[in-house]
């Protein structure tokens, strides 16, 4: 509630700065050093994107025992946003051509919910495209338990993951 933050981050960027927020800030920051693109993943289009950091996202989830949703933002109005839309976010989303983009104005707005233009109207959408890596991945896991949680990040197969999944929005 620092008033320089009110007057310059949106409240979903400000309740992302709370302090109960650094364990998973650090998990996430860590594993994207080691499976992020810049550690030799090559990720580069929307989907590959999508499914790294679902991956990511999946695993600090797990480990510090969080929803997936609050793992995904930590702004009830996001998370209440992303049940809403879901099925028309990947129905938009999921075209072929934007799935193989590898434009940063476009991946930034889906991905990272402090991106301060949206790809969708509602400023609440912000990230969705994280959190539909973030379910892709947990239908994936689901359907193949067996797998460790290092198994999966390690996998560069984001088609296979995909198709693997057998995800439908909610």
């Amino acid at each position: 509630d620092y008033p320089l933050y009110r007057r310059y981050f949106h409240p979903c960027q400000r309740v992302g700065l709370d302090p109960s927020r650094l364990p998973q800030d650090c998990l996430v920051y860590y594993l994207m050093a080691r499976y992020g693109p810049d550690a030799g993943s090559g990720a580069s289009t929307l989907l590959e994107e999508m499914l790294m950091r679902g991956k990511i996202y999946w695993a600090v989830a797990r480990v510090l025992d969080l929803p997936l949703s609050e793992a995904a933002s930590a702004c009830p109005k996001s998370q209440a946003w992303y049940a809403a839309h879901e099925r028309e976010a990947w129905a938009a989303i999921s075209r072929p051509e934007l799935l193989a983009s590898c434009d940063t104005a476009l991946l930034a707005p889906l991905l990272d919910y402090t991106t301060p233009q949206g790809y969708f109207a509602d400023p609440y959408s912000r990230g969705v495209g994280l959190w539909i890596g973030l379910r892709i991945v947990d239908s994936y896991m689901k359907k193949h338990p067996a797998i460790s949680v290092g198994e999966l990040l390690e996998m560069t197969d984001c088609r296979g993951l995909l198709d693997g999944a057998g995800y439908r929005p909610a």
